[in-house]
C-alpha cells in the first residue's frame, strides 16, 4: 500500500491548493491556535489528515481503502467547477447540486464532527452495557475486577470503544441531508478585487442561524441557516434563505469592505485547531491568538453584525417571514 493511500485526507488537497502560497501550489503557511503561533510554511500533503482515515472493513474482517479513491469522483468535478467560477461567474442547477455535496462532506468528513458521533456510540454502548449488567444478563465479572466496580456501574471498569469506521455512513447520510438543504437556498459568490485573500482551516465551513434575535443554535441544514464557505483564497460561498428581493437564484459580487477581515477572524474561531493562508502576516497571527482555546465541537460561533452587515438587506425580511408563519401555525 503506497503512502499516498495510507495518508488520507479530510480537507482535500485539491481544495487545499486554492488556498496555497503564490510561489508554491503545495506550499501553505500554518497557524496553531492551541499555542497561538505560526507554524511556518506547510506541505498540503501533511496537513488535514490521517492514516488510514476513510479505513473500512470487509464482512470477512479484511480491511479496505476503496472510501479513499471514491472521493475523486466527487473532488475532480467540484474543484473544476471552482476553477471555472471566476470566468464564466454562472453556476448551473447541476454545478451547484455538486458544489452542494462537496461542502456538505467537508463539514462531515472532518474530525469536528465524525469524533462527534464516535462519541454518541460510545455513550450508548455504555449505556447499554450498564443496562445488561444490571439486569444479571452478563457473565459473573472476576472476583478481582468486581472489587474495582464504583456504585455498581460496570463502566467503572469497562471501557467502550467504537470502531472508527462507524462514522462513515452517517457521514455521507448527513451530507446528502445538508446539500439538499443548500440546493433549495440563494447562492451568492463573493469575490476580492485587491490583494486581500481568505483564510481556511481544518474546519473550512461555517454557519449561522440568519434570525439574529433567537439565541438558538441550530445545523447547516436548517432552513434558516447561512452557510459560509471560503472555495478559494479570492472567492466565498455564502448560501442562504431566499427573500422577497432574490430576483435570480445565484450572483456573483465584489466582497464589500472590510468583509475580508471579519471573515478571517470567525474562520479562526470556527478552526478545530489549525488555520492555513497563502502569506503570513502579524494582523492575521493576532486573530489566531485571540481565537486560542476556542474549538469548534458540534458548534456554530455566532457571526456578530460584522458578518451579518453583509446580509443585512435579509435580515428584517427573515424575522418578518418566521413571525408570519408562527402565527399561521
Amino acid at each position: 500500500m503506497g503512502d499516498e493511500k495510507k495518508n488520507q485526507h479530510f480537507v482535500p488537497r485539491s481544495f487545499l491548493r486554492g488556498f496555497a502560497t503564490d510561489s508554491e501550489d503545495s506550499l501553505i503557511w500554518g497557524y496553531d491556535k492551541k499555542y497561538g503561533k505560526c507554524t511556518g510554511k506547510r506541505s498540503i500533503n501533511q496537513i488535514c489528515s490521517f492514516d488510514y482515515y476513510y479505513e473500512q472493513l470487509k464482512p470477512d474482517g479484511s480491511k479496505t481503502q476503496m472510501l479513499e479513491d471514491g472521493f475523486q469522483t466527487i473532488e475532480t468535478p467540484a474543484i473544476e467547477i471552482i476553477r471555472n467560477l471566476s470566468a464564466s461567474q454562472k453556476l448551473s442547477s447541476d454545478d451547484k447540486g455538486c458544489l452542494a455535496f462537496y461542502i456538505g462532506l467537508m463539514l462531515t468528513r472532518s474530525p469536528s464532527y465524525r469524533d462527534g458521533i464516535h462519541e454518541i456510540h460510545k455513550h450508548a454502548a455504555e449505556i447499554m452495557l450498564q443496562i445488561e449488567y444490571k439486569s444479571g444478563r452478563l457473565p459473573e465479572p472476576p472476583a478481582i475486577l468486581k472489587e474495582r466496580i464504583i456504585n455498581n456501574d460496570i463502566t467503572s471498569v469497562v471501557n467502550a470503544e467504537i470502531l472508527p469506521h462507524v462514522s462513515l455512513q452517517y457521514m455521507f447520510d448527513s451530507a446528502n441531508t445538508i446539500s439538499h438543504s443548500l440546493c433549495n437556498k440563494k447562492w451568492d459568490i463573493y469575490y476580492i478585487k485587491n490583494s486581500d485573500y481568505f483564510i481556511t482551516s481544518d474546519t473550512p465551513v461555517m454557519f449561522e442561524d440568519m434570525n439574529s434575535k433567537e439565541n438558538r443554535t441550530i445545523g447547516p441544514a436548517h432552513a434558516e441557516s447561512l452557510v459560509i464557505c471560503p472555495i478559494t483564497k479570492k472567492m466565498i460561498v455564502a448560501v442562504r434563505p431566499y427573500c422577497k428581493t432574490d430576483r435570480s437564484r445565484f450572483e456573483f459580487m465584489p466582497v464589500k469592505d472590510g468583509m475580508v477581515d471579519e471573515l478571517n477572524k470567525f474562520m479562526c474561531l470556527n478552526a478545530q485547531r489549525f488555520v492555513y493562508a497563502s502569506g503570513q502576516s502579524q494582523e492575521l497571527l493576532g486573530y489566531v491568538k485571540k481565537a486560542k482555546g476556542y474549538c469548534k465541537k458540534f458548534k456554530a460561533y455566532r457571526f456578530g453584525n460584522a458578518i451579518i452587515s453583509q446580509w443585512d438587506f435579509l435580515i428584517s425580511q427573515c424575522e418578518q417571514t418566521t413571525q408570519n408563519q408562527r402565527g399561521t401555525d
